[in-house]
């Protein structure tokens, strides 16, 4: 497993990817509340691939899983871009701050994309967009379900839990 984990210090631009390194593989905590639950959240998901499908990272050939954390100013989102994921802090207005790092699922999601565009390469329009969001979707749950021990029956199913400030998710 091969873990990196950058912070953007909450700049916008894209081209500034992936941002300053602060935690890799073995590496101490930061005490940054993002970069830390990427950094663990990551680590499940990675476990998860390898125990229930014996998947050696993304593109199961083991390659570093890169994360950026304070993508932006109040950013409400989190993504894949195609090499790596990036966490927005959320601007407290819709989304809860700092809630998408914390979120194993929505790490899941997005670490699903990756692994997705390594095998089918779905293309992110149209109804195959589609399937790709719905397959990260279900693959954020089950992560969460699998590492929480959790019966389909006793899981939410609701991607992002608590993450709306409004407490409709």
């Amino acid at each position: 497993m091969r873990r990196e984990i950058y912070d953007m210090q909450n700049s916008q631009t894209q081209t500034e990817l992936p941002g300053k390194l602060v935690r890799q593989e073995s590496g101490d905590e930061t005490g940054d509340f993002d970069g830390d639950n990427v950094y663990n959240n990551t680590g499940s998901v990675h476990e998860f691939y390898k125990k229930i499908f014996n998947r050696n990272s993304l593109d199961n050939h083991g390659m570093p899983m890169v994360s950026s954390v304070h993508f932006a100013r109040d950013f409400d989102n989190a993504f894949w871009n195609g090499r790596q994921m990036v966490y927005g802090d959320g601007d407290d207005v819709d989304f809860k701050k700092h809630k998408l790092a914390e979120l194993l699922d929505v790490t899941g999601h997005e670490m699903t994309h990756g692994v997705t565009n390594h095998t089918s390469n779905l293309d992110y329009v149209g109804e195959s967009g589609g399937l790709n969001e719905s397959m990260s979707d279900c693959f954020g749950i089950m992560i969460s379900q699998w590492v929480s021990n959790q019966t389909v029956d006793a899981a939410h199913w609701l991607i992002g839990e608590g993450l709306m400030t409004d407490g409709k998710a």
